[in-house]
């Protein structure tokens, strides 16, 4: 089986979870915290910071990969069970994931274009992503990484630089309640806990690598912490709150009003490009974890296998989440939040808390290094 790097993992981690918190998420943090959701999002360095400390002990102290490993902290029916949960959930994110991009298409670019027609065309490139290997996927996203992450973050310091009004911002820190605060951190939290598929990518690295796991995680985390808090404090500043709930698509309204000097504009279509690539390596790994759970749970000889079934599944999925846009932000702003936090911190914790009490595999692993090396 061929292997991936930390580096490797880290740039799939990224293109993992930025195209959502990107294209989504900043509206629904808005809507609860005003102009003071870039603080917020400084500060959930903190819980997330413990959220990839409790990954990468569960890692370390449980011997088998996911999802073996809820088999051998739940037993086996239970176990098996959460795991196919699991699966399900990750081609309900597939699913979530196309609509959301399918229905940005619609509002903003493709006006005209049927839903269907779309869907098809996302699930082909998710397909085609699936039949390759997560190998070659992570091979591939080093280049991904170092042409669009540049590429954003110039975009956004030229954007603030141009548009930039303090009187956006304030009042500083104003209505703010301690229970809007930790649904935040609760939000921001099931963002970050997409990392959790790192738990599958554990099949894929050797046990030295495996210790250096929180590296990526915590790589993953300064860059999101700062990227998407420069990000909202650029479109808050730019466009102010009440314009801000109201877009469609903040980010891309931000983008189609900047320009480069007084001869680079239209500059829109280059940031739609990239996000098809994003939104192709977030269907296609969370597509990848739901096939290779199965693959696991019910020991089959390829995960491969499945793609074409999934496919419907995710495809079925995508149509039947929401007839319209509306649909699309309660889906985002309550749904998703729930379950993402169900999934990626509720249960982890869970898990946690069994893996506490386990021997470190670290201290035996360097005797055992030791005694080779005499």
């Amino acid at each position: 089986m061929d292997k991936i790097n930390t580096d490797q993992i880290t740039s799939l981690l990224i293109l993992l979870v930025f195209p959502l918190a990107y294209l989504v998420e900043v509206q629904v943090l808005t809507d609860l915290l005003l102009n003071n959701t870039w603080i917020i999002i400084l500060a959930s360095i903190i819980p997330g910071y413990f959220l990839y400390y409790m990954y990468g002990q569960i890692i370390i102290k449980n011997s088998n990969p996911f999802p073996e490993l809820l088999n051998d902290n739940f037993g086996m029916i239970i176990g098996k069970a959460i795991a196919l949960l699991y699966s399900f959930f990750f081609f309900l994110t597939c699913g979530y994931t196309v609509r959301v991009f399918v229905e940005f298409t619609k509002s903003n670019l493709l006006i005209h274009t049927p839903i269907s027609v779309m869907i098809l065309v996302f699930m082909f490139l998710g397909y085609v992503g699936n039949k390759n290997s997560i190998t070659n996927l992570a091979r591939l996203c080093h280049i991904v990484i170092a042409i669009v992450v540049p590429f954003f973050i110039i975009i956004t310091l030229i954007s603030l630089i141009q548009s930039f009004r303090l009187d956006n911002l304030q009042p500083f820190l104003y209505d703010l309640n301690w229970s809007d605060i930790l649904v935040a951190f609760f939000c921001i939290c099931g963002i970050l806990g997409k990392g959790m598929v790192v738990f599958i990518f554990v099949n894929f690295i050797d046990f030295p690598v495996k210790l250096k796991i929180r590296s990526s995680l915590y790589k993953l985390l300064i860059i999101f912490i700062l990227t998407q808090s420069i990000h909202v404090f650029t479109i808050t500043s730019s466009i102010g709150v009440p314009l801000l709930n109201i877009l469609s698509s903040p980010t891309l309204s931000l983008i189609r009003y900047t320009h480069i000097g007084d001869f680079v504009q239209n500059i829109e279509i280059f940031f739609v490009a990239f996000w098809i690539i994003g939104v192709f390596y977030s269907l296609s790994i969370f597509w990848f974890a739901g096939n290779f759970s199965l693959k696991l749970t019910f020991k089959l000889s390829d995960y491969r296998i499945l793609s074409a079934t999934t496919a419907l599944l995710i495809a079925l999925i995508s149509i039947l989440i929401s007839p319209n846009n509306l649909g699309i932000y309660i889906w985002s702003s309550k749904i998703m939040p729930v379950l993402n936090g169900l999934f990626f911190i509720i249960i982890p914790l869970v898990l946690f808390v069994f893996s506490w009490f386990k021997p470190n595999p670290i201290q035996s692993y360097n005797s055992i290094h030791k005694s080779s090396n005499n």
